[in-house]
């Protein structure tokens, strides 16, 4: 394989195998064995004429007060959609935001998702202060209640983005287990000389990111609380990743039978 990716990969587990995790060794493998279903990705349909305009009017008439911050980010310049930029990312330093548009109905939930990244932003205190690990959270609960309110007029769409959610965050959580397999072994001998396997390190290093482990776990786990938020009616508010960190318990998360029912698809 690439001499200088396998140098970068090694390098990679080295480092990232001193990080602490931030679940417990139990808790990454009882979530693997949780997403570990036989899913496929769907391509996204092309129905809604102005996915922008729908996600704005979401925020408008449910969160008013969110939506303000949003509208005003967008009459700033802060909010730039377009489909020329490379990804959807929020800058913590300027404060502004890119959204990655697809020209599918995709886009709706893209927009819907990252718009929570940037309310969070500007909201003091934020709705996630010390725990960024719940970054997510955020988004996915604001894409869950936009899949709540207009399940009867986008049945198919919303179909498809649960689907596709848990075909990624199954990737994740293989990439994770693979990750975790490399750092044990590395710990064990010093070295991964022995499981060198040039296609799963290929798939590690296409995530790009310096903290494998933590940065990949935030999806699952925002898909699980978000889902419990939303059928128990728990609002989002400030500082919600303290009341996440002081009421949920991760393993009573997983053995919840509505919770599993509401991310799982036929």
């Amino acid at each position: 394989m690439d001499i200088e990716l396998l140098e970068k990969f090694k390098k990679k587990v080295e480092m990232e195998s001193t990080y602490d995790k931030l679940l417990s060794r139990k808790a990454i493998d009882t979530l693997i064995d949780y997403f570990d279903v036989d899913v496929e990705e769907i391509h996204y349909s092309k129905t809604i004429f102005s996915p922008k305009e729908l996600a704005l009017s979401f925020y408008q008439v449910y969160f008013p007060g969110y939506y303000e911050i949003i509208l005003d980010g967008i009459l700033t310049g802060k909010i730039l959609i377009s489909n020329s930029v490379k990804q959807s990312v929020t800058y913590l330093d300027t404060g502004e935001a890119q959204i990655k548009t697809f020209n599918t109905d995709k886009d709706v939930f893209e927009i819907v998702h990252e718009f929570a990244h940037y309310i969070d932003l500007h909201l003091y205190p934020h709705l996630v202060g010390e725990y960024i690990l719940f970054s997510e959270v955020v988004s996915f609960y604001f894409e869950k209640c936009f899949e709540k309110i207009y399940q009867k007029y986008y049945l198919y769409l919303i179909h498809i983005r649960r689907n596709n959610r848990l075909f990624y965050e199954c990737e994740m959580l293989k990439v994770i287990r693979y990750m975790l397999e490399y750092e044990d072994y590395y710990k064990q001998h010093g070295n991964i000389d022995a499981i060198i396997d040039e296609d799963r390190i290929k798939l590690i290093m296409s995530y790009k990111s310096n903290n494998t482990v933590n940065t990949l776990l935030k999806y699952p786990l925002a898909n699980l609380i978000s889902n419990y938020m939303i059928i128990n009616d728990i609002k989002m508010r400030q500082n919600i990743d303290e009341y996440i960190m002081s009421e949920f318990n991760l393993f009573e998360l997983m053995g919840d039978n509505d919770v599993r029912k509401s991310i799982m698809v036929k």
